[in-house]
């Protein structure tokens, strides 16, 4: 995936791309899919669709907690145009996130941020975050809607083709081919047989992107 120029929007893409500190997976009321390419092609067409919610719903509980947490730091810190910094804002209100557990968790990360300083008391900081989301999926939908509308359509993700799928047990392994404007990327990407159905966790990519 390729970043935009812009600071707050790179950081958040960042987000986006990179998988997070593992962590025990939450509770969640999504429903999941029959088998692993039932969760692509739901996921896939959502993407094209703008249905970030139907989006997030094919993302592992693992995956949805993850990207709630840090894209609750990403949005307390967020820089940039006012628009998009008071769109934040209004997620942060609906999702009742206040202002003064803002300034807490910005002044907690600050502690830590400057030159990589005690990086395992800033992990286990990070990893408490998603106790001030009480609607996870639905947290990062809107942050992921927030942001599409924002970047360049050439940085924007897509879900092309998901090949190679070998399934153990409740594990699926495959890879995951996605684009963003002319470039394309292979990612090596697992699925998770939860209780309601497969889901997607993070991808990780497997090599550069390709012309």
């Amino acid at each position: 995936m390729r970043l935009a120029r812009s600071a707050p929007i790179g950081l958040m893409l960042t987000v986006l791309a990179s998988p997070s500190f593992a962590a025990p997976a939450p509770k969640d009321k999504g429903e999941g899919f029959a088998t692993p390419q039932a969760c692509f092609k739901a996921m896939q067409a959502a993407l094209k669709q703008k249905d970030y919610k139907k989006f997030v719903a094919g993302m592992s509980t693992r995956w949805q907690e993850t990207l709630a947490r840090d894209m609750l730091l990403t949005a307390v810190s967020i820089g940039g145009k006012a628009g998009f910094k008071e769109e934040v804002q209004k997620i942060l209100t609906r999702h009742k996130i206040t202002r003064e557990t803002q300034e807490k968790i910005q002044k907690l990360y600050s502690e830590f941020a400057p030159g990589g300083r005690n990086l395992e008391a800033r992990d286990q900081m990070t990893r408490a975050l998603p106790k001030y989301i009480k609607d996870r999926p639905g947290f990062v939908a809107d942050m992921y809607a927030a942001l599409m509308k924002v970047i360049p359509a050439a940085a924007k993700p897509a879900f092309d083709e998901l090949k190679n799928v070998k399934i153990t047990g409740v594990r699926a392994e495959a890879t995951l081919t996605t684009g963003s404007g002319n470039l394309t990327t292979e990612q090596g990407v697992t699925f998770t047989k939860e209780k309601d159905g497969w889901r997607m966790n993070a991808p990780v990519p497997k090599d550069k992107p390709k012309k």
